[in-house]
């Protein structure tokens, strides 16, 4: 049957009704992979139409199945279709986007993400790349599902599909950034972070100041990610912020190269009183941000700190460690892994995006 030439719908539904003894999934799942042979090759709007009629009555039974390949064909098919250059006609392309927009509602998209638990890392790849081939079309219907989602294993698989969209996704993502559900705000700065969009600083530069500590740690990291001046201005005034480990990831997130606006700022930190150690943390990380920076203007500094006395044998060493890896690698030695500043372990220190702590929010 798999070999029968195919030339029209009836041919595919003589097939269809052959093998109506066999499996009704691969019955499913055959016949829309006939239709969509034949579909591209036709060129009359009524045929057009009634082909994409039943592909679309059968992606649903895929995605519950979880031939997620197989509806990303489909997917993949009918959004080529809308592109101008593609030959098709102005009934054609609306049929096919009527489709698209079908499948972005919140109960599909439910289904497609729900579905997704135990299934081989093929089948997830592909449900991400069918939202990323959507675009825009499928944020909001994702963002609502992440908003609401109690189950962590989806809310990561939804978090992906966001990422996947890239900069699609941003302009969706800015008009939730003021939700009062802290955990949903999180997730949105990750999602941020992820992109990599420099243009998102400004937006990143309020949140820094969110009341939830876990959004202004995240806030950080995401700001971290982003190349560009404004991002060095957000770092440093989150080295104000009121925690300790907000503090840090702060410095850490300016410790790299071309960083020269943060290099000022970070000296002021080698230079905090420290003799008993409890400035410890902040300085270390502060002087190995210098090392990474590769500012010679640190140097009078970094070298005033490997002799400045801690009553503490153990953290005298860890500062004086630090200022020593950051000089050797401003004069160009092989200075090996940075002693890295031992950051606070909490629950939400301990993954990236979704973290363990967020069963108390759902």
């Amino acid at each position: 049957l798999a070999e029968t030439p195919l030339t029209s719908l009836w041919d595919a539904d003589r097939i269809a009704g052959r093998m109506r003894e066999l499996d009704p999934i691969y019955l499913i799942q055959h016949k829309a992979k006939v239709m969509l042979e034949v579909l591209r090759n036709e060129s009359d709007d009524d045929d057009y139409l009634a082909l994409v009629l039943e592909l679309e009555r059968a992606l649903p039974d895929l995605i519950v199945d979880g031939q997620y390949i197989a509806a990303e064909e489909i997917l993949k098919a009918l959004a080529t279709d809308l592109v101008p250059s593609s030959g098709r006609t102005d009934i054609q392309r609306e049929a096919a986007r009527d489709v698209l927009i079908h499948f972005c509602n919140q109960h599909t998209l439910r289904e497609v993400v729900r579905n997704l638990a135990g299934k081989q890392r093929t089948q997830i790849d592909a449900a991400t790349r069918i939202f990323s081939s959507l675009g825009p079309m499928a944020v909001p219907a994702l963002l609502e599902a992440l908003s609401q989602e109690a189950s962590r294993p989806i809310r990561v698989h939804l978090l992906g599909m966001l990422a996947a969209i890239g900069d699609h996704a941003l302009p969706e993502i800015r008009k939730h950034l003021r939700d009062k559900r802290w955990f949903f705000v999180r997730n949105l700065v990750w999602i941020i972070g992820e992109i990599g969009d420099a243009r998102f600083v400004s937006h990143l530069g309020v949140i820094v100041n969110h009341p939830d500590v876990r959004v202004r740690r995240e806030t950080v990291r995401s700001t971290a990610k982003l190349h560009h001046e404004a991002a060095i201005q957000v770092l440093l005034s989150a080295i104000e912020d009121s925690d300790h480990g907000v503090q840090l990831l702060a410095i850490r997130g300016l410790g790299r190269p071309g960083a020269h606006g943060a290099v000022e700022r970070l000296c002021e930190l080698l230079r905090r009183p420290n003799l008993t150690g409890n400035n410890t943390d902040i300085i270390r990380t502060a002087a190995i941000a210098l090392g990474r920076i590769g500012s010679p203007a640190a140097t009078p500094d970094l070298k005033k700190l490997t002799r400045r006395p801690i009553l503490f044998r153990k953290r005298r060493i860890q500062a004086r460690d630090a200022a020593a890896w950051a000089l050797a690698t401003l004069q160009g030695e092989v200075a090996g892994e940075a002693p890295e500043a031992r950051m606070p372990q909490r629950p939400d220190d301990n993954y990236e995006g979704e973290r363990a702590d967020d069963e108390d929010a759902t």
